[in-house]
This record gives C-alpha cells, sequence and structure tokens, in this order.
C-alpha cells in the first residue's frame, strides 16, 4: 500500500491547500482529497505535478507501506 506524504512536504515548504491548488493548477477539491486522506488515489500525472511544484522527485511524495 501507498501513503502519500505531500501534505507533510508541502507545509514544510510553506503551501497550503490554496497556494499549492493555486501554484500547480490544480482544482482546491483535488488538493484537499490528497491533503486530508494519505491513501487518497492518486494519478500519476497529479502527483508529477506536485513533485514538480515541490521540487522533489515523485518518490519523496510516496512511502510504501507493507501490507500485514
Amino acid at each position: 500500500m501507498l501513503r502519500l506524504c505531500i501534505r507533510r512536504i508541502a507545509e514544510s515548504k510553506g503551501y497550503t491547500v490554496s497556494t499549492l491548488s493555486k501554484a500547480s493548477g490544480l482544482s482546491y477539491n483535488t488538493i484537499r482529497h490528497i491533503w486530508l486522506r494519505s491513501n487518497y488515489q492518486i494519478r500519476s500525472t497529479t502527483l508529477c505535478r506536485i513533485a514538480l511544484i515541490l521540487g522533489v522527485s515523485i518518490d519523496e511524495l510516496v512511502e510504501v507501506i507493507p501490507d500485514t
């Protein structure tokens, strides 16, 4: 299972839901869902866009959680 780390990284860089939405060109609701749900189903193109805006690699935005 994958867990998104987008919120933690975005906040550390001073982004809010609103500012990340504006910077990325993604809808406020999309960013809000990503922000609130670390297991949100995200498209690879969306993940790439957010990584580009945050200046990180895609693998920094996701964490692999082993199934127990």
